[in-house]
């Protein structure tokens, strides 16, 4: 029997779809897909091969940038290579596509593919966050603090010490040369003390090699599966794409609305930068709090909630999906409702403790679903050994070598972490859940393009934190979690600078600019380990030429921090209690239910890894970012339609592009003539 069908309900129930983003097939991991503004039209064919002169200009500028975030990390803690759209590498990338059209204008061959362009801010979007926060400014900082704190008589020379093998250390007491100077700082004609630090860096500098070689080839086993099957929206890769084409980048450049976008927050972060060497020039507060709106009870969890005008974040949430968007802003306030339940109940104190255990649980849950969900596609992977890919698959390895040197990678760590004194076992559970997590927040990345993601855990703990809790110090033992913090000092201290997805986003701009990736593979792995050898050389000259005293405030502290955290924890010896694992399993129940809702009902158009993602301290910055961004592409939708939303796209473009380069100059002339950060992160 025939079913008559409302031609105008169709038509609605399509329009209702498009508006918002949906699929006919609801899963979790459907492809929100908003069509960008350059992915059709970048992609090439054959396979660009990459050419010597962009390997050489891509090193040359790694080693460029990487200096600057060093010396800007250390003195200054402006962190502009931080996050998963580097601020300094985009405003870096963006000048030279500029140059690249002067110089396509009247040198057409000197000009650069957008093959080309693509690959190196894929380099420098890996290597960006390596000199500063996630790396450079706490290795060698924490390394001098564990014997410069250490003297004769103090706890720590009993408790921490003694369980460092001295040769991972550029001396043996406080008084050493390579430990005092540092904190002294160099007197005139005294070199540097590259010796005592040769050993140390020649042992850890592998490690580091091995950690993010392993950390390419994990994304390298499943960047397939998330493009071609799950088809991630990767809403971060739109501004490099867009630039990186000639005709689009024209265009942009074009529009009144991008320079609408560009100039605007170029005015407001300047007139912050101005304030501060001229006192008399106005200051714009651009990252108020709410103040005290209730006087008591449980309404002051909204006291001094930061309602910060991030211009950059409006304009990426103004490209994102609504439901992603929405989810951003929507969970932040339900956390905040949540807290203020607790404190209806008569809860009072460890809310920090609560939320921790809570976003381990929803990690957990998302971990475990994304490896059930992807065993067919691993299985096949391992029965393709000896297959080679299609090449118009443009895979980063062959399966051989991908699942070769994931193995190796595996091994590598293993023996290194056994070398180092540390038992297999608690290698092998530390290395394995940050593994895991890393997966996780790939994921958010990749799929809900957050310019910073960070889950409520305090660096230098971070996971250490919870295993602590988890297995108990007695069961550990002193000096296998002495270990267990030393080696989370690179990646693992903190999961806002996971570099996991920056290698996801890298081989995605390969697919759009037709990249062959197995190349893309040998330079960003080449760009990696020249940036580390450029971070030990600058970093250690800016410690020792001004001496910690002369540091930033977060540089001074970070070394304390540390190892005082470590001291807590091997002293106080934290347990999981009961609450802690209701927590758990409240945050892992929450998580499962709204993927099963998501799956269920068309009309839950909420994302539902919102859930995880408003969890840690970024989104108390950015969450009120997102909704003017969410707010903005609703109203443009709802009166405009999609082309609307799409006409808009370049003030988007501007917004970012404007902010980032604003931010950058501040850095530089910060550098010649000091001032606070234009932008405390």
């Amino acid at each position: 029997m025939p079913i008559a069908v409302d031609a105008k309900l169709v038509k609605a129930l399509i329009a209702f779809c498009r508006r918002h983003n949906l699929s006919p097939k609801r899963r979790w991991h459907y492809p929100m897909k908003a069509p960008t503004v350059s992915e059709m039209k970048v992609l090439t064919a054959p396979l660009a091969p990459l050419t010597g002169r962009i390997v050489i200009v891509t090193l040359v500028a790694v080693i460029a940038l990487t200096v600057f975030h060093g010396i800007a990390g250390l003195l200054r803690h402006e962190n502009l290579g931080l996050g998963y759209l580097p601020r300094s590498g985009l405003t870096l990338f963006w000048l030279l596509t500029l140059l690249n059209l002067f110089v396509r204008r009247f040198r057409p061959c000197w000009s650069l593919s957008p093959a080309e362009l693509l690959a190196l801010f894929a380099c420098l979007l890996v290597t960006g966050s390596i000199p500063g926060q996630e790396f450079g400014i706490h290795f060698y900082l924490n390394l001098l603090a564990f014997l410069w704190h250490s003297r004769p008589g103090t706890p720590f020379a009993e408790t921490i010490l003694p369980h460092l093998d001295p040769k991972f250390l550029p001396g043996h007491r406080w008084n050493d040369p390579a430990v005092y100077l540092a904190y002294q700082g160099l007197p005139e004609g005294v070199a540097i003390p590259w010796r005592d630090w040769l050993l140390p860096l020649c042992l850890w500098t592998p490690y580091f090699l091995l950690l993010y070689g392993t950390l390419m080839l994990t994304a390298g086993l499943f960047v397939r599966r998330w493009e071609d099957e799950e088809r991630l929206l990767y809403p971060l890769a739109q501004v490099p794409a867009a630039f990186a084409d000639a005709q689009q980048s024209a265009s942009l450049l074009r529009h009144p609305l991008f320079w609408l976008g560009f100039v605007a927050p170029c005015v407001l972060w300047s007139f912050r930068g101005l304030h501060q060497y001229f006192p008399a020039f106005p200051d714009l507060n651009l990252q108020p709090t709410t103040g005290t709106l209730f006087s008591a009870g449980p309404a002051t969890v909204f006291n001094d909630v930061p309602i910060e005008v991030r211009t950059d974040m409006i304009g990426l949430a103004y490209l994102l999906p609504l439901e992603v968007s929405l989810s951003g802003w929507l969970f932040y306030l339900l956390r905040r409702l949540q807290w203020m339940g607790r404190i209806y109940l008569g809860v009072t104190t460890g809310h920090a403790e609560f939320f921790t255990f809570q976003t381990m649980g929803a990690y957990a849950a998302l971990a475990l679903l994304l490896l059930w969900r992807n065993r067919t596609f691993l299985r096949h992977l391992v029965k393709s050994w000896g297959q080679s890919f299609p090449s118009s698959a443009n895979p980063p390895l062959p399966p051989r070598w991908l699942l070769l040197g994931f193995l190796f990678g595996w091994v590598g760590l293993m023996v290194w972490c056994r070398f180092f004194g540390l038992a297999f076992p608690w290698g092998l559970v530390l290395l394995g859940s940050w593994f895991l997590g890393a997966l996780v927040v790939a994921r958010i990345i990749c799929e809900a393009g957050l310019f910073i993601y960070g889950i409520p855990l305090s660096p230098p703990g971070t996971l250490n934190q919870v295993l602590f809790s988890a297995f108990g110090i007695d069961r550990i033992g002193v000096g296998n979690a002495v270990k267990m913090l030393a080696i989370s000092w690179c990646q693992i201290r903190s999961s806002a600078t996971n570099v996991l997805p920056n290698f996801f986003y890298a081989y995605k701009l390969g697919a759009i600019g037709g990249v062959n990736r197995t190349q893309l593979t040998g330079l960003l792995m080449a760009a990696v380990a020249v940036s580390f050898v450029t971070t030990h050389l600058t970093n250690l000259s800016v410690i020792y030429r001004f001496g910690v005293g002369k540091l930033s405030s977060w540089a001074q502290g970070a070394g304390f921090n540390s190892l005082n955290w470590l001291f807590t924890q091997v002293t106080m010896k934290p347990k999981m209690r009961s609450e802690h694992w209701r927590a758990f399993l409240l945050g892992a129940v929450v998580q499962w239910s709204l993927i099963w809702l998501r799956g269920q009902w068309l009309w839950f158009a909420i994302s539902p890894l919102g859930w995880v993602m408003t969890q840690g301290w970024p989104m108390d910055r950015y969450w009120f970012s997102f909704f003017w961004g969410w707010l903005a592409r609703a109203l443009v939708t709802q009166f405009a339609g999609y082309s609307g939303w799409q006409a808009g796209r370049p003030f988007a473009f501007g917004l970012i592009v404007g902010t980032f380069f604003i931010l950058t100059l501040w850095g530089i002339v910060h550098l010649y003539y000091p001032a606070p950060p234009v932008l405390m992160e």
